[in-house]
């Protein structure tokens, strides 16, 4: 499931804002007459604030907003935002596919004589590979059993996981997402 930053959640929340202003404007200029009355509309007199100071403070309520809501939460919101903004896929898709937490799979249970041009062979059929890092021992340079990968775009590493057991050599290997953080021993 991805994970968004402090600062990427508010620019998706922003883009959807800007794009429902868009529709908005384009709704207002295109309708010459009050749907209502039938009346010629009459232009905007409220006047609009373009102070960036304030600009700043609504992202700030967006995040003091958003802030209490759990994972769960928020997946439901962008999944209704893209279900009514579907241009909006595409922003999700940049941030995942920029972020390289998102992009990598780590394998391991890997035979001693695994190596990156065989992983880059057994995974290269599910996206384009940016980098393999076959982790070898330093003095007998054989394979120290686990590797990661990391995919150009995040459908790549999704579509590897999406069944993790791989056959590599002789061994069937686990894959799966690496932890984000290591574990205390």
């Amino acid at each position: 499931m991805p994970r968004f930053s402090s600062v990427s959640l508010p620019f998706l929340v922003n883009q959807t804002q800007k794009q429902k202003h868009k529709l908005i404007s384009s709704k207002n200029e295109n309708t010459n007459t009050n749907p209502a009355t039938n009346l010629p509309n009459q232009p905007n007199t409220k006047a609009t604030n373009t102070n960036p100071a304030t600009d700043d403070n609504k992202d700030e309520d967006v995040e003091k907003l958003l802030e209490p809501f759990t994972k769960d939460h928020l997946v439901a919101l962008i999944k209704k935002g893209v279900s009514k903004h579907p241009d909006l896929i595409e922003i999700v898709r940049e941030l995942t596919d920029a972020d390289p937490s998102h992009r990598k799979i780590f394998i391991h249970g890997l035979g001693w004589d695994t190596t990156a041009e065989t992983l880059t062979f057994v995974f290269g059929k599910y996206n384009e590979i940016e980098d393999c890092k076959a982790v070898t021992d330093h003095d007998s340079g054989k394979s120290k059993g686990y590797a990661f990968i990391l995919f150009k775009q995040q459908s790549g590493a999704w579509k590897a996981l999406k069944q993790p057991q791989k056959q590599i050599g002789n061994r069937t290997t686990p894959c799966s997402r690496p932890m984000a953080t290591p574990i205390s021993c």
